[in-house]
């Protein structure tokens, strides 16, 4: 029996969505941990750059030796009761769900294009998926 819950006593869950340059640079990082249901984010709380998990995220980045997080990608990072953070996967590709990121400024596609942008703040309180959603389309539109 292979499965991570029930090797780790896990007590956080976390996405980071970054994108970062092909010398192997973290331009932009957007730390979230989430609470998931059905396996999909329906509690999210925004972390920011100083917070343990953005900091373990670039170092998952500084030892890609394959140079597999070029450009949008994003892992996935759990945490022990202990505090122990564990990277369980990450992916070339934006996240499922990391529309939410732009009401913190994520645009990956100003990023493919070269233009930073620019970096929002936003609370670390709970709220929901759909919550964020609601918001998102009110920036977009």
């Amino acid at each position: 029996d292979c499965c991570v819950q029930k090797r780790i006593d896990i007590a956080h869950e976390y996405v980071v969505d970054m994108f970062v340059d092909q010398d192997g640079n973290v331009v932009q990082l957007f730390a979230r941990e989430v609470k998931l249901r059905a396996g999909y984010d329906k509690y999210i709380r925004f972390v920011y750059d100083e917070h343990k998990v953005a900091c373990f995220a670039r170092e998952v980045v500084k030892a890609d030796v394959l140079g597999m997080f070029r450009g949008p990608c994003h892992i996935q990072v759990i945490e022990d009761h202990s505090g122990k953070l564990y990277y369980i996967e990450g992916s070339k590709r934006v996240s499922g769900t990391s529309l939410v990121n732009i009401l913190r400024g994520y645009n990956p596609f100003m990023l493919l294009g070269g233009y930073k942008t620019e970096m929002l703040s936003y609370d670390e309180d709970w709220h929901t998926f759909e919550e964020l959603l609601i918001k998102v389309e009110e920036v977009v539109k």
